[in-house]
């Protein structure tokens, strides 16, 4: 019987390990441009910077999915010099909230702490845009604008704007 020659192979660890560390960034590379090609949630942020009062501050949101306008979303804090203006503050506001149809795709929250209103607005744009139309007349924009479009808009009026996908 003839004896079997056994080869002994040596590896370099440098060698090895380099080939893992490019593996992995590249693995990474793949991963994050992937990721940023195929995000199905995109939100337009921006803060009404410019015209910030000490009684007033403002950010609105935008929620895009796979490039349409699917949410509006406005948060409003509002500090009242004294009772009686924030009396008739939340009364008008007030007065606002019954005046709307509330459901799943139309919130309008006020929650008071001393003189401070905290309003939050959801419109859900997908589903009832006629209304989103309506509420956002005053602006240059509809159901059918773009990120870019609203971009434009609220850093013309003086916001700070910032685009986030997940």
């Amino acid at each position: 019987m003839a004896k079997k020659k056994v080869v002994v192979t040596t590896y370099d660890p440098k060698r090895i390990a380099l080939v893992l560390i490019v593996a992995f960034v590249l693995v990474v590379g793949l991963s994050v441009l992937y990721d940023t090609n195929h995000y199905t949630e995109e939100w337009v942020v921006c803060n009404n910077d410019q015209h910030k009062y000490d009684n007033y501050e403002e950010v609105i949101k935008y929620r895009f999915l796979k490039g349409t306008l699917y949410g509006f979303y406005r948060e409003e804090v509002i500090v009242a010099e004294n009772q009686e203006v924030f009396d008739n503050l939340y009364k008008t506001l007030d007065d606002t909230r019954n005046n709307l149809n509330q459901n799943e795709d139309l919130s309008y929250v006020i929650k008071t702490d001393n003189l401070t209103l905290n309003v939050s607005t959801y419109i859900g744009v997908a589903n009832i845009p006629n209304f989103f139309d309506a509420y956002i007349v005053s602006t240059n924009l509809n159901r059918d604008s773009k990120k870019e479009d609203i971009l434009k808009y609220y850093q013309e009026e003086g916001y700070t704007c910032k685009v986030s996908h997940k």
